[in-house]
C-alpha cells in the first residue's frame, strides 16, 4: 500500500511548482472564506448550508481547504502537496480493496497502478479547486475497507468497523454529491457478499438503514438550507436537452464521450462542449450505450463481483449525469470515482487468466500499459501549470470553448499584454454572438489599459445592460467574479466616462 502511494504521489511530484488555475484561482487567490478561521465553527455546525460562499455544499472540502490556509496562507504548492497526499491515500485503498475482492496480489497491483496514472486523473490531482472528487473516492473506499471488516455479533468486529463505515460514508456525502452513491454500495455489497449467515442480516441492516439516514439527513439539510437568492450562483445551470428521446441521445454522446477517454485518453479538454464529441452519432452513441449495459448485464451474472464493479461505476456516474442540471455537462473529473469500478473490472479480468502463457504476456501488457499511460500524463500534467498554459490548451481542443477564450484574455491581463487580450475577448463576443456579459466586460478591462476611453465606456455599458451586477461592481466582488483590483477598474471607467450604470 506503501509503495503504490508513493509511486502515484511521484508522478505528479512536478506539479508542486504550478500556480493556481482554473477555480482554484477564485477559491483561493479571489475568496476570502477559506482565509478567516472563524468558518470553522461553521463548518462543524454545517451552519455553512445556509451561506452563500463557494462549495456551501461540501463542507469537509472547505475544511480541508481551511486546513491548508493555515498552514500555507495562498503558497499553491502546500494546496498541491495536501491534493497528491490524497490521490496516493486513495490509491493505496483501492489497491487493499481489488487485493482483498480478487484475492491475486499482481492483479490488484496492475489495476491499482493502472488506475494511479491514468491521464484522466490530471485535472483531479493537479487542480486544487477539485480536491472533492479525491475526498469523496477516499472516504467511500475507506468505508468500503470497513464495510469488509464489519461482522455482526463479534465484539471485535462490529461496532468499530461499524461507526467507521457510517462517518466514512457521511464524509463522502459532504465533501461531494457523488458521494451519494456509499449508502447504495453499501447495500449492494451486503446483497452480494454478506447474506450468507442467516443471523448476520439483522446486524447488516441496521448498519444500512443508518448509513442511509445520516447521509440522507445532510442531503436533505443540504438542500432545505440552499441559499436564495445566490449571488454566487445567481444563473442556474441549463440542461443539456428537453426531456425525453433528445435528452437520453445528448446524454449517450457524453456518456460515449467519457468511455472513449477512459479507453483512449489522448484529446482530453478542461471545458468540453459539441466540438470535442463532433464524431459521435447520437443514435450509434445511444445503440453503443445499451450494447454496453447488457455486456455488465452479463457480467453481473457471471460473477458477483464484476456485479458489484459495475455497481460502482454508474452509482458514481449517474449523480454527474445531468439528471439534474449541473454547470459542466462533461468533465474528466467526474470520472475519478467511476474509475474504481472500471479498476474492479481490470482487476478481476487479470486475476481470472489460467494460462501461465497468457499471464505472463497481460503482466507485459499491464506494464507497457502503466509506462504508456505515465507518459501521457506527464505531457498532460503541464496543461496545468498555470492560467495561459490551460485556457491555450483548452482553445486548442475545444476552438468553440467560450471560458477557453475569455480565460486567454484573463491571462494575458494578468500578463500586462492587453493588445492579445483584446483579441481574445472580442472573438468571445462572436462565440456568445454579443448575448454575454463577461466577454464585453474583459474588452472594457483591455481598452482602458490601452488607453481607448470609448471603447471601454461602450464595452462597460453593454455588460451592464446583460448583467446588473457589473452596475454595482462591488457586487461583483462579493459574487467571486473578480478579484477586488479588477471590480475597482470597472468603478474607475465608470466614473471616468460619467456612465450612468
Amino acid at each position: 500500500m506503501l509503495l503504490v502511494a508513493l509511486a502515484a504521489v511521484a508522478l505528479y511530484l512536478p506539479t508542486l511548482g504550478y500556480d493556481f488555475a482554473y477555480d482554484s484561482v477564485t477559491q483561493v487567490q479571489i475568496d476570502d472564506f477559506i482565509h478567516q478561521p472563524r468558518h470553522f465553527a461553521d463548518l462543524l455546525t454545517l451552519r455553512v448550508l445556509g451561506m452563500d460562499a463557494l462549495d456551501f455544499n461540501r463542507p469537509v472540502n472547505l475544511f480541508t481547504l481551511m486546513v491548508d490556509s493555515l498552514l500555507w496562507g495562498k503558497n499553491p504548492a502546500g494546496y498541491r502537496l495536501t491534493n497528491l497526499l490524497l490521490h496516493g491515500a486513495v490509491v493505496a485503498l483501492l489497491f487493499r480493496w481489488l487485493r482483498m475482492m480478487t484475492g491475486n496480489f499482481p492483479a490488484a497491483l496492475g489495476a491499482a497502478l493502472l488506475f494511479a496514472v491514468h491521464p484522466l486523473h490530471c485535472e483531479t490531482v493537479v487542480e486544487v479547486g477539485y480536491r472533492e472528487d479525491l475526498l469523496a473516492t477516499f472516504f467511500l473506499l475507506a468505508g468500503l475497507n470497513a464495510a469488509a471488516a464489519f461482522e455482526p455479533g463479534s465484539r471485535g468486529k462490529c461496532c468499530g468497523p461499524a461507526i467507521l463505515v457510517v462517518a466514512c460514508l457521511f464524509l463522502s456525502a459532504a465533501s461531494k454529491e457523488t458521494g451519494i452513491a456509499g449508502p447504495a454500495l453499501l447495500l449492494v455489497f451486503w446483497l452480494l457478499f454478506r447474506r450468507r449467515k442467516p443471523t448476520d442480516q439483522r446486524g447488516w441492516a441496521v448498519l444500512v438503514a443508518i448509513a442511509i439516514a445520516t447521509t440522507g439527513t445532510f442531503f436533505a439539510l443540504r438542500f432545505a438550507l440552499e441559499p436564495k437568492p445566490s449571488l454566487i450562483f445567481n444563473n442556474p445551470p441549463p440542461a443539456i436537452a428537453p426531456p425525453g428521446i433528445e435528452w437520453l441521445l445528448a446524454q449517450s454522446r457524453i456518456w460515449s464521450g467519457e468511455f472513449l477517454n477512459i479507453v483512449w485518453p489522448s484529446h482530453l479538454c478542461a471545458d468540453y462542449g459539441s466540438y470535442n464529441l463532433r464524431s459521435i452519432d447520437p443514435a450509434l452513441a445511444l445503440i453503443g450505450i445499451l450494447f454496453l449495459i447488457m455486456a455488465q448485464i452479463a457480467l453481473a451474472f457471471w460473477s458477483r463481483k464484476a456485479a458489484f464493479a459495475c455497481a460502482i461505476f454508474w452509482a458514481a456516474l449517474l449523480p454527474v449525469s445531468n439528471l439534474i442540471p449541473i454547470y459542466r455537462p462533461m468533465a474528466d473529473r467526474y470520472l475519478y470515482m467511476p474509475m474504481m469500478g472500471v479498476a474492479l473490472l481490470a482487476a478481476l479480468a487479470l486475476a481470472s487468466i489460467q494460462s501461465r502463457h497468457v499471464r505472463r504476456w497481460s503482466r507485459m501488457a499491464v506494464l507497457a500499459g502503466v509506462g504508456g499511460l505515465t507518459v501521457a500524463t506527464l505531457r498532460q500534467q503541464t496543461v496545468w501549470k498555470d492560467t495561459i498554459s490551460l485556457w491555450k490548451d483548452t482553445s486548442l481542443q475545444n476552438p468553440f470553448s467560450i471560458n477557453g477564450w475569455m480565460g486567454q484574455g484573463y491571462a494575458c491581463l494578468e500578463y500586462n499584454q492587453p493588445a492579445q487580450a483584446l483579441q481574445f475577448f472580442e472573438h468571445a463576443v462572436t462565440l456568445t454572438h454579443g448575448q454575454m456579459a463577461e466577454p464585453f466586460a474583459g474588452i472594457a478591462l483591455a481598452a482602458d489599459a490601452l488607453g481607448q476611453s470609448g471603447q471601454a465606456a461602450e464595452a462597460l455599458t453593454r455588460a451592464s445592460k446583460l448583467d446588473s451586477r457589473y452596475a454595482k461592481p462591488d457586487t461583483l466582488l462579493r459574487a467571486l467574479v473578480y478579484p477586488a483590483y479588477q471590480a475597482q477598474h470597472f468603478t474607475l471607467i465608470a466614473q471616468r466616462n460619467h456612465l450612468a450604470l
